[in-house]
């Protein structure tokens, strides 16, 4: 028992269920490229607090 159509609907979950990870990977992978730049333009503090304010609105800069 469980062939057919329980069958097919098992590998369908599974194959959905890997595309949502390889999703995830990229986002994932794409914030942590956003987040080093953030950090890079962080280290150039001689530039005017509003600019740097504008490229690093997500994380607390050791100002």
């Amino acid at each position: 028992k469980g062939n057919g159509r329980q069958k097919r609907d098992k590998t369908k979950k599974m194959e959905d269920k890997r595309a949502e990870n390889q999703n995830k990977k990229e986002r994932r992978k794409l914030k942590k490229k956003e987040t080093k730049i953030d950090r890079k333009l962080c280290q150039q503090k001689d530039d005017s607090r509003s600019k740097h304010e504008k490229y690093c609105k997500g994380h607390e800069a050791g100002w």
